[in-house]
């Protein structure tokens, strides 16, 4: 398996994490804009904080990548559709 840093890959070790948070926010009746909206709005301050403090991210200072970010959106909003849809909402 190629060495690839973890904010690179499209799919990573976080990306079940994702799914999780989106499991959450379905759970909690959480609309699907309001799920779309936290999880870009994460992905934007996650990229724009990462570099100045890597502590808080594993010691990695690198930004997501394109692919890695969008991903991870899509990673969330999964996890909310399935959760939302046994919910019946």
């Amino acid at each position: 398996m190629p060495d690839i840093r973890i904010n690179e890959a499209p799919i990573d070790r976080w990306t079940a994490v994702h799914v999780g948070s989106g499991c959450a926010l379905g759970a909690l009746g959480m609309p699907w804009w309001g799920a779309l909206l936290t999880s870009v709005g994460f992905e934007v301050v996650e990229n724009l904080v990462q570099p100045d403090v890597p502590s808080v991210f594993e010691g990695s200072a690198d930004r997501d990548s394109p692919e890695n970010s969008v991903l991870d959106t899509a990673a969330l909003m999964l996890g909310w559709f399935v959760v939302s849809t046994i919910r019946g909402g």
